[in-house]
């Protein structure tokens, strides 16, 4: 439904008092391997902010991707993909708002190996409700969760990373 291309930052505002809905269809025309996979796809940093209401419906792969970056700060956010709901190469980061993830494999993932300050989850304030066929967060270098409040309903381990795994005392429901 978006596919931000080339850009340096991009920022998706959800405006107050609004329920925004994207859907992508079952299948896409390209599916080469660095042909955009998601319903929400950027190939640059993207952050979502704003007071209104975000729903992502991801038929065909990943619900919200980025090759960078993804950063969710503010707004109510549900994603529901046939793979990973959430998924930054670089970092996934929560600062507020409340999420809730549906992946029909991880619900939040960065995979990006090689370089220490990448290929990270962190999450410092909101409310995160992640239900996965697979792992709830995995991160290849790592996990850290400050505050905030996480579930997880999954069917593997809430959290992956072969690297550091710090949860603040408290925040996993």
């Amino acid at each position: 439904a978006i596919i931000i291309t080339s850009a340096d930052k991009v920022g998706i505002t959800l405006a107050d008092g609004t329920t925004n809905t994207l859907t992508d269809g079952k299948t896409y025309a390209d599916t080469s391997a660095k042909a955009p996979n998601a319903c929400v796809f950027s190939k640059d940093d993207l952050s979502i902010n704003g007071n209104g209401t975000l729903n992502v419906n991801a038929n065909f792969h990943n619900g919200i991707d980025t090759s960078n970056d993804l950063k969710l700060v503010s707004g109510t956010i549900n994603v529901t993909a046939k793979n990973h709901a959430l998924k930054g190469n670089d970092s996934v980061s929560v600062f507020g708002g409340t999420i809730t993830v549906n992946g029909g494999n991880d619900g939040i993932k960065s995979d990006t190996e090689g370089e220490a300050d990448k290929g990270f989850f962190y999450m410092n304030g909101g409310t995160l409700d992640v239900t996965a066929v697979d792992d709830g967060i995995q991160a290849v270098t790592s996990i850290r969760i400050d505050s905030g409040s996480v579930s997880f309903h999954v069917q593997d381990d809430a959290t992956n990373c072969d690297g550091s795994i710090a949860i603040a005392e408290g925040v996993v429901k």
